[in-house]
């Protein structure tokens, strides 16, 4: 059965894909659904069988490898800044420490970064302008 599934999905346009996979999968039961992904993904050498879906996991894939190529530079951005705040003597409330290492905005990590050069006060350096 599933192989039809398959063959006729692959006669349709990509971009009605998705559509009609929901539509399968809403009317399979929870093993069947189960049992129609294990299908999917079962290839050698590829994720899924289909064109479609790997484009899409391939996407999907590049975007959180450049998610988290953003977040782990925001990440060491932070950590310097808290590093050169310590090196200049200055005292870091645990309150402005767990704002500065929550940070993912590279922009408001590097300027944090920059303030922390000259700053007087670790809140001067997380200071709203």
């Amino acid at each position: 059965m599933f192989p039809a599934m398959l063959a006729a999905l692959a006669e349709l346009d990509p971009a009605k894909w998705l559509f009609y996979d929901d539509q399968i999968k809403g009317r399979l039961s929870e093993a069947a659904q189960k049992r129609w992904e294990t299908f999917l993904m079962s290839t050698a050498g590829r994720r899924y069988r289909t064109r479609v879906y790997n484009e899409i996991d391939a996407t999907a894939e590049a975007r959180g490898r450049v998610e988290g190529r953003v977040e782990g530079r925001a990440e060491g951005v932070a950590r310097a800044t808290l590093a050169l705040l310590e090196k200049r003597g200055l005292t870091v409330p645990a309150k402005i420490h767990d704002r500065i290492l929550a940070c993912t905005d590279t922009e408001q990590a590097d300027l944090w970064f920059d303030r922390a050069f000259t700053a007087m006060t670790a809140e001067d350096v997380v200071r709203v302008d």
